[in-house]
This record gives structure tokens, sequence and C-alpha cells, in this order.
């Protein structure tokens, strides 16, 4: 798939304040096996620059602000390059790694920060429910911010 704009993804997810400019491509290559369908080695990568910006009216308590560097960097983050590599099953189990290399202009005079995070578990699941309706389990919510600190 090529030119795949991620506004319109963005707006897919459901998720409150995420907003998102320019395009991504790739493969992911599926295998269907007993009506089970999995993703190897599927890989997303950006055409270009673009920007993304998370800004939701009501954050979680505690993820937001000044104490969570990440979730200040992505109010307006201005990317050169975004790749994901995705893999598992597409009803199950599902690992998403991202990397992320921009900047924000409004953060640190612009300074380049490059992020890599892993997502993994029932991601489809939580994409067709809507992921405003998943709330961060507590246990993670303290280690997101032990990172923080």
């Amino acid at each position: 798939m090529r030119g795949v704009e991620l506004g319109g993804l963005a707006g897919l997810t459901g998720v409150d304040g995420l907003t998102a400019t320019g395009a991504i491509g790739g493969t992911l290559p599926l295998a269907i096996d007993g009506g089970a369908v999995t993703i190897a080695g599927g890989r997303l990568e950006s055409a270009g620059k673009g920007r993304i910006a998370y800004a939701p009216a009501n954050a979680a308590a505690g993820l937001d602000g000044a104490g969570n560097a990440a979730f200040e960097v992505l109010r307006n983050f201005e990317y050169d390059r975004i790749a994901l590599d995705v893999a598992g099953a597409v009803d199950g189990e599902l690992e998403v790694n991202a990397s992320v290399e921009g900047r924000n202009p409004d953060y640190y005079d612009g300074y380049p920060v490059n992020l890599s995070f892993r997502l993994s578990g029932m991601l489809g699941n939580i994409l067709r429910t809507g992921i405003t309706s998943y709330n961060v389990p507590d246990d993670v919510r303290e280690r997101m911010l032990e990172f923080a600190r």
C-alpha cells in the first residue's frame, strides 16, 4: 500500500485530540490459516514529512503536562520519519514497534527528538471498539510515569 493519509487514519482511531498530516505506506503480509489472519514482517514508513498532534481535551491524570516529556513533544510534533514494524494475529496478540523522528518547535527550541515505543496486545480489538474506551491499567501508568522522572 502507498500514500495512506495519516489524517484519515487518526480520525478512524477515535482518539480524542489526535490529528495528523502526511502519508504512510509499506507492506503488511497477511497469512490466512484456518480462519486466523496473521501479519508477519509488516513494515510501514512515512512517505515524507508531516505532523502529529496529540492534545486530548481530557488527558489521563498524571500522564499529561510538564511531568511527561513524550506528551509535551507530541502536542505539536513535526516528523521527518515514521517507521512501524507490525507482527502478530489480527484478532489476537499484535505487536507494533514504532520509531518516530522529528521535533516540536515549541519544545526545547525544536531540538531533534527520536521516540521509540512498542505496543502489544489485542490491538485489533482496541481499534475496532475505539481506543477511547481503553483505560491504561494503574500499574502500567505507574511504570510510564517512572520514565518521566
